[in-house]
């Protein structure tokens, strides 16, 4: 639906539109492993964003760069995104492009050996109320927090969580 959305707002001409479709639907092709889309989707959304004065949809591509950074190791420039999109977001309330952001920084974390680092951001991250943290993007990142709750010794918040996927898996 996004993509069909995107591409009426092109065919349109609706350029202000565009920054708000692309922003999930960049979420959902890295999530689900479209990187080379979900890059070339966030860039196009983070240009129309900031050209059209929409900084709010622009953090939101920020906080996908930075997650599609951390899964290919690419740890500066997760960084950089991270960063500039939490700095939007921590200050406008932005749930889903803090919680993404901070997915993240522990995805990154987690790649380079420190899941200790990564069990602390995303246990926050969860626990983030709203305009902090976003429902959505919990349920997404709980696998990794069981993972990393398991790597850090935390076998009981592990078996929480991990009740909590199964549930929602199930239902």
């Amino acid at each position: 639906l996004f993509e069909r959305a995107a591409a009426r707002a092109r065919s349109t001409g609706a350029a202000n539109t565009l920054p708000m479709l692309l922003g999930p639907l960049s979420a959902l092709q890295a999530w689900t492993g479209r990187f080379d889309s979900a890059t070339a989707s966030a860039t196009e959304g983070m240009r129309l964003a900031l050209d059209t004065g929409q900084e709010n949809p622009a953090a939101h591509h920020r906080s996908v760069l930075a997650w599609v950074a951390a899964v290919q190791g690419r740890e500066q420039d997760c960084r950089d995104a991270a960063a500039a999109a939490l700095s939007r977001a921590i200050g406008h309330r932005l749930g889903p492009q803090a919680a993404i952001a901070s997915w993240a920084l522990a995805l990154l974390d987690l790649g380079m050996g420190k899941p200790a680092e990564a069990f602390d951001r995303l246990n926050a991250m969860t626990g983030a109320g709203p305009g902090e943290g976003h429902q959505l993007v919990k349920t997404f990142a709980a696998a990794d927090l069981v993972e990393v709750a398991v790597r850090s010794g935390h076998d009981g918040e592990a078996a929480d969580v991990a009740t909590v996927l199964r549930a929602w898996a199930t239902h």
